[in-house]
């Protein structure tokens, strides 16, 4: 029952994503030939501009232009969007709403409520990180140029774990805050200014100031082009996301268990 509660909070703005990471996939595979043919034709008319190194890998290395489009950019940043909104909700919202009167009467424990709320929106988006793993693959047998499926795995893999800090993020906020719609425009704010500020630094080898690798938990959901080894694994930097979404899973349920409603 808590389960399927949590389900009918959190399904529209599941399939919304799901449809959306499928879209986004779908159009950097079937898209690749349009995409390499603006690069060309960009060239021609500014034949003086020096190209950027990602640029001339990606045009020959068909895994390399889906790891820097999806894992490493579009698409990580539209599924850390899809994660924090998915963690928002909870009893606060219900709350706000008026409706946490009937939730809190179940004879359940809060510790339940909060358990099964996030346990769903975990399974939720991984999901949403796996789609790559399985659309990619499957697509560019259309487009003559196969995918390892192996890497997928590894990257839809790697960007789910480390980016569970994201969805607990979402989690928190709608703990902390008592409003309908203040946790989701904060939430969606930070993810905006997180990734602003990375810009200047998202070119594969851009250096960057010790402060901000500290935080820059994109590079580590991107991990490598090729991820063939656990030695190519970001562990330490998976080890820290872990630990940090755990401690922000903990501050959260104890702030419901001790919050009057």
């Amino acid at each position: 029952m808590l389960w399927y509660k949590a389900w009918l909070e959190t399904r529209f703005r599941f399939i919304v994503a799901a449809a959306l990471a499928i879209s986004c996939c779908t159009f950097f595979v079937l898209g690749n030939s349009f995409i390499l043919g603006t690069w060309r034709e960009w060239e021609q008319l500014h034949p003086h501009q020096p190209e950027q190194a990602w640029i001339l890998r990606a045009t020959v290395d068909y895994p390399y232009f889906i790891w820097h489009f999806v894992f490493r950019i579009l698409f990580q940043q539209l599924w850390v969007l899809c994660a924090v909104l998915i963690g928002l909700g909870g009893l606060s919202r219900e709350a706000a709403q008026g409706t946490v009167g009937f939730t809190l009467s179940l004879p359940v424990s809060r510790h339940r409520l909060v358990g099964a709320r996030t346990a769903m929106g975990v399974v939720e988006i991984a999901v949403l990180a796996f789609i790559p793993a399985i659309v990619i693959p499957i697509l560019s047998l259309f487009i003559g140029k196969p995918y390892p499926i192996f890497q997928g795995v590894a990257h839809s893999l790697l960007l789910f774990v480390v980016g569970l800090v994201f969805f607990a993020l979402g989690v928190f906020l709608s703990t902390l805050i008592r409003t309908e719609y203040g946790p989701t425009l904060i939430g969606i704010s930070m993810v905006a200014v997180f990734y602003f500020v990375l810009t200047p630094y998202s070119e594969e080898g851009a250096s960057e100031p010790f402060w901000l690798k500290v935080i820059d938990a994109s590079r580590v959901m991107a991990g490598s082009p090729y991820l063939t080894t656990l030695a190519t694994y970001p562990l330490w930097g998976v080890s820290l996301s872990l630990l940090v979404a755990v401690g922000v899973f903990y501050l959260s349920l104890r702030i419901t268990q001790n919050r009057d409603y």
